[in-house]
């Protein structure tokens, strides 16, 4: 048994698929699927006039990226019940598919539906331990936190891209996300703990949006505010 993964991918990007695959090859769980259409100039008006609205009516990085998750969305509705999504930078920590696994089980035993879930901690927002419960690894909640790694199921898939269709979408992916959410078209989880993290902000590639790749410091200092960040929100 393996869970569909859809990859958002340049295949340019050739660093970042060399340190991808050693993650997939360590999570043979994991049934790859790389989303490779929706390169800058592949964003014809036809596609720009289907799906964007405002500054993401462009030939851009940032439409590129969202089209490409709208895509996986789109494979996701038409041939999965279930899919993991991930951005080709992120780093899946050492446990991941026994963690992932366990989320999978929660949400199934809830019986939840409609969902995302977010697994990665990049925006380094945490679930509060007063919200915390033993033995429970979803929360509720009115936002997004990253669109770097999260599971989603068909039928939140395919009410996203109807609201899409119907009204377009103008902003990152991840704030599309906590639209949907806060309009009651879906409903968002975060995991806890965390189990993923984008690799731009670890200094490994450059970012997907053409930012220049941190620094040692940048680096350490991002690191730090983790730390401090997970024992603020358990103090919460």
């Amino acid at each position: 048994m393996s869970l569909k993964t859809y990859i958002v991918h340049v295949a340019a990007f050739t660093e970042r698929r060399q340190q991808l695959d050693k993650h997939l090859a360590a999570n043979p769980f994991l049934d790859p699927h790389f989303i490779l259409e929706g390169d800058i100039a592949d964003l014809t008006d036809e596609i720009l006039d289907r799906y964007f609205k405002g500054r993401m009516h462009s030939k851009s990085a940032g439409a590129s990226c969202v089209y490409k998750h709208l895509r996986a969305f789109e494979n996701l509705r038409d041939n999965d019940e279930l899919a993991l999504i991930l951005e080709d930078d992120i780093h899946l920590n050492r446990n991941f598919t026994k963690q992932l696994k366990k989320v999978i089980a929660e949400a199934k035993e809830r019986k939840l539906e409609g969902y995302i879930i977010s697994l990665d901690d990049s925006i380094l927002r945490y679930v509060n331990g007063s919200e915390r419960k033993k033995g429970q690894l979803l929360y509720k909640k009115q936002a997004d936190r990253f669109a770097g790694c999260y599971l989603m199921d068909k039928k939140a898939a395919t009410l996203m891209l109807e609201e899409c269709y119907a009204n377009k979408i103008g902003t990152p992916v991840d704030h599309y996300q906590s639209y949907c959410a806060k309009k009651g078209i879906i409903d968002v989880y975060w995991a806890h703990p965390t189990i993923a993290v984008q690799g731009s902000l670890m200094g490994s590639f450059q970012s997907e949006l053409g930012k220049k790749r941190l620094g040692k410091m940048n680096v350490l200092s991002f690191k730090i505010q983790r730390l401090y960040k997970r024992l603020l929100y358990r103090l919460r």
